[in-house]
């Protein structure tokens, strides 16, 4: 309430002279919170508003935000914001590029988004540059220049030579202009696009063509841009995190109150910014990381019991994990992920972990596709594996499929094993923390149409495990008694 009074004053004073305008202007161009604070609207559709645009004032966490991103922006370095649902970010980085536009000369930006429809529809708030438009039309005209131009996706200001311009995400992405910075936003999303990988494209053309690129995302899982930027696989970025614990009006009440109306992907991916639990359709819905990873200082390897390998022959990468039974448990305690190779090369470097295997017995289990080869051998994949195996002492069971089961078979078989409801929904299947690309497989394979497998890269360590899991474990159909 006082911002608000202090709002309506600052406003009744320049209604007195063109000397408090003066002031005011001078004001906002020295400090971009006090311009916010005082000339800044957002729109709130949320039952219990009664004016559906209202006036913005900013958090303590907003302020930081938006002096953070003034900097990044002159001193031209890349930033990425990963945060929790309704903290105001996007909205703060639109009046953070007005505030330039506005008062700094010479200033170009573009506002970068999955669609055009989000980039800019009249009359719809969501989209980017509907918001500013919001923003323009409520100021008071002594604040505006006094000649600018707003069309679609483009407004203009004649007087100190600054643009805003919006793209949608596509293979050109940036590649027609030169700007002071770049906004992505929703990041995570732009690679569900139909070209493959079109946010890495838009990012490396990005590059060129700013020096600083302000990305902006909830956690949608690791298959995308946002999330390899983040966990610092591609390069190093600065990053703020935006948590909702950090809202002065978000507490455990209210959390409470979200575990209640989401779904936990839902949960995990708007609310906690948790990365391995925000995939929506996961094939493996019964996996809990909790129960199901186990430290690999707590599993003893046992080189007197046989071991299962079960390999995807998928070329890049070359995805195989090994196994040994416990009961009627399962542990999967060591991995291979091998790029641009062959199957002699990753069977030679089994047969070398395992020199001193006591009880040389190997059950190999995976992908149909290797009894025809994907080498440049006139053996199989398979053949080869076992030709190698036995001439190193290995007695070989091929247990691998015939024809592979399929993805809906796959799926059932996994998610038994992970709860099994015919042994008091017991888990049976454990993965020790050292095989981190199959954890991390195993967590972000989505399901598509319900029932089969999306194949968009994570899928591979998945499907290796998932073969033997459906060759040994085959989920039987339960069928109704009928008297």
């Amino acid at each position: 309430m006082d911002k608000l009074i202090r709002r309506l004053k600052i406003l009744d004073k320049t209604k007195e002279s063109d000397d408090w305008k003066a002031r005011i202007i001078a004001a906002c161009m020295g400090d971009p919170i006090f311009f916010i604070n005082t000339f800044c609207w957002t729109k709130d559709p949320r039952p219990g508003q009664i004016d559906k645009i209202i006036p913005f004032f900013c958090y303590e966490f907003q302020e930081n935000l938006i002096l953070n991103v003034i900097q990044h922006i002159k001193d031209g370095r890349d930033l990425l914001i990963e945060k929790s649902r309704d903290m105001g970010v996007t909205w703060c980085l639109l009046y953070t590029f007005l505030w330039f536009w506005l008062f700094q000369n010479g200033y170009d930006f573009l506002l970068g988004s999955q669609t055009q429809k989000d980039v800019d529809e009249y009359g719809d708030p969501k989209s980017l540059f509907e918001r500013l438009r919001i923003n323009l039309r409520l100021m008071p005209n002594w604040l505006l220049p006094r000649k600018y131009a707003s069309n679609q996706m483009r407004i203009i200001n004649h007087i100190n030579n600054s643009t805003i311009v919006g793209e949608a995400n596509t293979g050109n992405f940036s590649r027609q202009g030169r700007f002071s910075a770049i906004m992505f936003d929703e990041f995570a999303s732009w690679g569900e696009s139909r070209e493959k990988n079109s946010d890495a494209q838009a990012w490396m053309a990005a590059g060129d063509a700013s020096p600083c690129r302000l990305v902006i995302s909830s956690a949608k899982g690791k298959n995308n841009k946002f999330y390899r930027l983040r966990s610092q696989v591609d390069q190093e970025i600065d990053i703020i995190r935006l948590h909702w614990k950090l809202h002065p009006y978000k507490d455990d009440e209210w959390y409470e109150g979200e575990k209640k109306r989401r779904s936990p992907a839902e949960l995990a991916q708007e609310v906690d910014i948790d990365y391995a639990a925000s995939v929506v359709a996961r094939a493996a819905e019964n996996w809990n990381q909790n129960i199901h990873v186990i430290k690999q200082s707590d599993f003893i390897y046992d080189p007197k019991s046989a071991l299962q390998l079960t390999c995807d022959f998928n070329i890049n990468p070359m995805c195989w994990n090994v196994s040994q039974r416990r009961g009627i448990e399962d542990v999967t305690f060591k991995e291979y992920t091998v790029t641009t190779t062959i199957t002699e090369t990753v069977i030679k470097k089994f047969i070398f972990d395992f020199e001193e295997h006591q009880n040389k017995i190997v059950y190999i289990y995976g992908d149909e596709s290797g009894k025809s080869g994907s080498t440049k051998s006139r053996l199989s994949d398979y053949e080869i594996m076992e030709q190698l195996l036995k001439r190193a002492g290995w007695l070989v069971h091929m247990e691998y499929n015939k024809s592979n089961p399929s993805h809906a078979d796959r799926i059932a078989a996994t998610n038994k094993r992970l709860k099994d409801y015919e042994n008091d929904d017991r888990p049976c299947e454990f993965i020790t923390d050292e095989c981190i690309a199959l954890i991390e497989s195993i967590e972000q394979t989505e399901k598509k149409d319900g029932s089969s497998i999306l194949k968009n890269g994570m899928e591979h360590h998945f499907d290796a495990w998932s073969y033997r899991i459906a060759k040994k474990y085959p989920v039987k159909e339960r069928r109704a008694w009928v008297g």
